[in-house]
């Protein structure tokens, strides 16, 4: 998947302007105190915008809101927003069972790395 950058897309079932983007925000542990190994999140959200730049800006808002705070038996965990990683556009017309909503391309390291269980 590509951003296709344009201002204008289809109507979607409810009759709103735009196009579907998958963007995904990386999040951060930060660890009291602090541990050695670090802890990251990746998270797909769908966004409805006009445009990629304006599904960038909503994900932009979107991701310090889910910023969350707790403790854990090893102390106190705080995760942070770090930034949006990529917004891609989402090609189908309508959302559905099966359908694409994020893809990317792996070397053989990233393909490994993301096999491995967390520790």
């Amino acid at each position: 998947m590509t951003g296709n950058g344009s201002e204008a897309g289809p109507t979607d079932e409810r009759g709103g302007e735009g196009c579907w983007f998958a963007a995904s925000l990386m999040y951060q542990a930060c660890h009291r105190p602090p541990r050695e190994d670090g802890l990251w999140e990746e998270r797909i959200v769908l966004i409805r915008a006009g445009s990629q730049t304006q599904a960038l800006e909503q994900a932009e808002r979107l991701g310090p809101v889910d910023e969350v705070g707790y403790a854990t038996s090893e102390g106190e965990v705080q995760w942070r927003f770090v930034r949006v990683d990529r917004v891609c556009a989402i090609e189908a017309e309508v959302l559905g069972s099966g359908t694409e909503v994020f893809s990317r391309f792996l070397n053989t390291e990233e393909a490994e790395g993301l096999a491995r269980p967390l520790k």
